[in-house]
């Protein structure tokens, strides 16, 4: 294989345009458009830069009797450096935490609607269920569509490493050693802080126990609801921010076949998550506007979440056995 041939297969697997790689370069288009055309030659210096872009040596790029085709090596289509493992891991770990507000916010956004429900119930407050409702689902939707956006903004900050998730890899050495010492560094910050959201999903209920047990006030009730999905969301926001970001060193360092196994799996299992929770959302409102029970129409999300717990794990079990 001629170095013209050798120049566009690698800026292929790379997945850069000739405009993309002349930038990297630091040349034009038009010199790269000559380099994969065998009319002109890349200097020494440039040869360098190639091999580095590329993480192949000189004399791979140089040497004509060394005659991979673009076939060869097919399970890895994909070469990551350690610079692109470590802009990868950097954006994951901004994105992360615009994923984790998002999902904080749809974690209360029915706190709004629960509070203002159950003070329209009280006498003399002069505040109608009519009105109650009106602004609970304005809140309501402000946090859902913040968090929308939150994740469209997150997906598309993260789409140009998109073939990180969809195609196999090969990490350059000292990537591997980078991604695998970053990991080992961020492991007790990681087990840290899922042990606290633990204890505080935990936590949250003890509450709404004790004065369900003491038979309160209904206010009192549920503002322990109110308070109950605070410390859930928080605890959510943990979960989803640092297990994003460990996942991607987790995602880097995998072995490509079981990768793409459990890719298979998981999105099955997403299908089923989504159609679940569309379908829990459809049913808590039809059931709160045809009842205008909002005080206790959010029982449904505790027994949904119950429900949707047990399915999963059946539904894990099934893809499990037919791996196996």
């Amino acid at each position: 294989m001629r170095l013209e041939e050798k120049i566009m297969m690698l800026r292929k697997q790379k997945g850069l345009s000739q405009e993309e790689l002349a930038y990297e370069l630091n040349v034009s288009r038009q010199a790269v458009s000559k380099w994969e055309m065998g009319t002109a030659t890349p200097d020494l210096d440039k040869i360098i830069s190639m091999s580095e872009l590329f993480n192949v040596s000189t004399d791979y790029l140089l040497k004509e009797d060394e005659s991979v085709t673009e076939n060869d090596n097919s399970e890895y289509t994909r070469r990551i450096s350690k610079n692109e493992a470590s802009d990868y891991i950097n954006a994951v770990k901004k994105s992360a935490i615009n994923i984790a507000i998002g999902v904080m916010l749809c974690v209360f956004s029915p706190i709004g609607l629960i509070l203002l429900a159950c003070i329209a119930e009280e006498p003399n407050v002069g505040l109608s269920d009519e009105l109650a409702a009106c602004f609970g689902l304005l809140l309501l939707f402000s946090c859902i569509i913040s968090a929308v956006a939150l994740f469209i903004f997150s997906g598309m900050s993260l789409s140009k490493y998109a073939y990180i998730d969809k195609e196999p890899i090969l990490l350059a050495n000292d990537a591997k050693k980078y991604v695998a010492e970053s990991k080992e560094s961020y492991s007790k910050s990681y087990i840290t802080y899922i042990t606290i959201g633990v204890v505080m999903c935990i936590f949250s209920v003890i509450p709404l126990i004790v004065v369900s047990c003491l038979e309160l006030h209904d206010m009192v009730i549920i503002s322990c609801v109110c308070l109950m999905l605070a410390i859930i969301g928080v605890a959510t926001l943990l979960f989803v921010k640092n297990g994003n970001y460990y996942e991607a060193h987790t995602k880097l360092l995998r072995d490509n076949k079981e990768h793409f196994e459990k890719k298979q799996k998981d999105s099955g299992l997403q299908v089923f998550s989504s159609v679940f929770w569309l379908l829990t959302t459809a049913l808590y409102l039809g059931i709160s506007f045809l009842t205008n029970r909002w005080d206790i129409s959010w029982l449904v999300w505790p027994i949904a979440g119950l429900i949707y717990a047990a399915i999963y794990v059946i539904l894990e079990s099934i893809y499990k056995s037919k791996r196996n």
